[in-house]
């Protein structure tokens, strides 16, 4: 485009550069024809005065002499007149050529005034399109600063998300140290809850055993005073009934002391479990510190070690229900009629079958899951892991089955939760 406008400027100055000099031409070429026709005039004049003065003249001079001057001076004029002519010729093949210069030049001007037009058309058009191109860049900008504003956000987003995650996370594990914390409780509660029963159950039986010896006791003053009335009369029966009254003393005193025996031993059995129990705690206790990080964290190979502890132990609650049950509940040899409507053993026995039926269909799915995870891959048993606080909270429906039969409320007893 600048080539061109400046070809275009180069042209115009041509252009007008050769219409000046057109213009200097014509005013020389008229300059010249006034010239002529001035020589022309005096050429008449000179012819005039010549004729005027060679008339008086004629008798002065020869006529040859005239005649050469005449000639010279005409050939003089002709000759002027030629070079004139022959300038003249000159200046208007020059004004012809000039003309032709100025019809292509501006027939070239035309054409590029034409182009020029196109080109400006063009440069408008490429106006119109900068302007686009600048308000598509301005626009760019713009959604390229809303797109940095929601990477921000996004980001902002990522970034609560993680932090959300991570409070999902550790109410999780809250959760889960809470239910630990909860079962330990309540594990605490019912231990509690057992020494107690167990404590009032021992000072129920030692109230009834005081009470019974005092009885006793009562009777045997009694009948040694009996004694003594019929030994102070010297009866041979009071003797004999003295004798027996000695003996069965001694056999008293036997039993009571083969029962605290059988206490103290049992006692002492009592204490060498629980000392067995603390050490076998202990010794998990070291052998887990031992252990790397990973072993006893959350959905780790220490809760799929729990998981298979708690199967066997659920295992081991189901048998002692079913010992329990079938203590309590005798079979029934002859359902009657009057056995039916008269009696609660029928029922008890009904109710012992179900119970007994649940049971064992339970300990069958528990053989065979214990079976699974103790020949299964690592892999599905660290997903078994996952699963221990659920698998904790079924126990506790053995747990208080247990505890209706330790408190003889076995009718209370949830068949459809088994």
């Amino acid at each position: 485009m600048s080539e061109l406008a400046d070809n275009v400027e180069l042209i115009t100055l041509d252009k007008e550069m050769a219409e000046e000099k057109a213009d200097t031409l014509q005013l020389e070429l008229e300059s010249a024809r006034e010239r002529i026709e001035e020589l022309q005039v005096d050429l008449e004049l000179l012819r005039s005065e010549m004729q005027t003065k060679l008339r008086p003249r004629l008798v002065k001079y020869p006529a040859k002499e005239t005649l050469v001057r005449l000639r010279d001076l005409s050939a003089h004029d002709k000759h002027d007149i030629q070079k004139l002519t022959k300038e003249l010729e000159m200046k208007k093949s020059e004004v012809a050529e000039l003309e032709r210069t100025k019809e292509k030049l501006s027939s070239k001007i035309d054409e590029l005034e034409a182009t020029v037009a196109d080109l400006q058309e063009q440069v408008d058009a490429a106006l119109g399109a900068e302007e686009m191109v600048e308000q598509l860049a301005e626009k760019k900008m713009e959604l390229e600063d809303k797109v940095k504003m929601l990477e921000e956000e996004v980001a902002q987003l990522e970034a609560l998300e993680e932090v959300h995650e991570q409070l999902v996370e550790s109410n999780h594990e809250l959760e889960m140290d809470l239910r630990e914390e909860l079962d330990l409780m309540s594990a605490a509660r019912k231990e509690a809850l057992r020494e107690r029963d167990a404590a009032i159950e021992t000072i129920y039986d030692r109230d009834q055993t005081i009470t019974k010896f005092r009885e006793l006791v009562q009777k045997l003053n009694e009948q040694l005073l009996d004694l003594r009335d019929r030994t102070a009369n010297n009866d041979p029966k009071s003797l004999q009934d003295a004798n027996g009254v000695k003996i069965a003393s001694e056999t008293i005193d036997y039993k009571q002391m083969f029962a605290e025996s059988k206490a103290y031993t049992r006692a002492i059995d009592v204490q060498l479990r629980q000392i067995e129990l603390t050490q076998a705690n202990e010794h998990v206790q070291m052998l887990t510190a031992f252990m790397p990080e990973s072993f006893m964290s959350r959905g780790g190979d220490h809760d799929s070690i729990l998981v298979i502890l708690l199967i066997s132990r659920i295992v081991f609650k189901c048998g002692i229900v079913v010992s329990q049950t079938r203590e309590r509940f005798p079979a029934v040899e002859n359902v009657t009629r009057e056995a039916v409507f008269q009696g609660h053993s029928v029922q008890q026995y009904a109710f012992k079958c179900r119970l007994m039926h649940y049971i064992h269909n339970l300990q069958c799915a528990l053989h065979q899951i214990l079976y699974g995870l103790n020949s299964c891959q690592p892999d599905t048993l660290l997903r078994a892991g996952n699963s221990l606080p659920e698998m904790v909270a079924q126990e506790k429906t053995i747990d208080g089955i247990i505890e209706l039969l330790k408190s003889n409320q076995w009718m209370r007893i949830p068949l459809p939760r088994i």
